[in-house]
């Protein structure tokens, strides 16, 4: 049985990193807000100029649906959210509130649909704390879950520049992932090996 990945956030890094995924046989629902994104990729072209993304994109056709709407999230094993942090002028922090956002989108669908267990992981950048301060006791707020009972979290940053992102999340440097438990440790680097070359 294929895994199954809701994918939130197709920008520059998270369309590379989810078509890469999806032409390595995972099966991806590709969720953005931005209705003009989705539709250019519902059409089969890419949005921008990337390198090799045109060609990622056509691979991974069969297995990789966009969307805007976060209605078949629940049918996904793992969630993987790589949206914008935007950056203060004042301090220079990321702001939170698209992650915030994108997870109050899943846990809305999962506790509407009934689902009992889910593994999230987190790649855009975030500020230090986020995670336990923030994103964690959100889920748990909605849900009703316990971390480590009937959900996990994971963060796996990523470690890419623009012009050679593809080329980059299949030869990375090395592979960074830290987790609420081993067991997703190792659920989520299973998921990152396959699409590392």
């Amino acid at each position: 049985m294929k895994t199954k990945i809701s994918f939130v956030g197709l920008g520059k890094l998270g369309l590379p990193l989810a078509t890469n995924l999806a032409k390595k046989k995972f099966l991806v629902e590709a969720i953005d807000l931005n209705q003009k994104t989705i539709k250019t990729l519902q059409r089969g072209k890419a949005p921008w100029v990337e390198t090799d993304l045109q060609a990622n994109i056509l691979l991974a056709e069969d297995n990789i649906t966009y969307t805007t709407k976060y209605d078949n999230a629940h049918k996904s094993d793992v969630s993987i959210i790589l949206v914008n942090t935007p950056t203060n002028k004042k301090d220079g922090s990321f702001s939170n509130i698209y992650v915030e956002q994108s997870l109050i989108s899943l846990c809305n669908n999962f506790v509407e649909n009934g689902k009992k267990s889910h593994h999230f992981i987190l790649s855009s950048t975030v500020m230090p704390r986020s995670i336990k301060d923030t994103f964690i006791p959100l889920i748990e707020s909605i849900t009703g879950w316990t971390l480590n009972k009937e959900f996990g979290f994971s963060y796996v940053p990523d470690f890419v520049a623009i012009g050679k992102i593809i080329h980059d999340f299949e030869n990375p440097d090395f592979l960074l992932i830290g987790s609420s438990n081993p067991h997703y440790a190792d659920e989520a680097e299973k998921i990152y090996l396959r699409i590392i070359k």
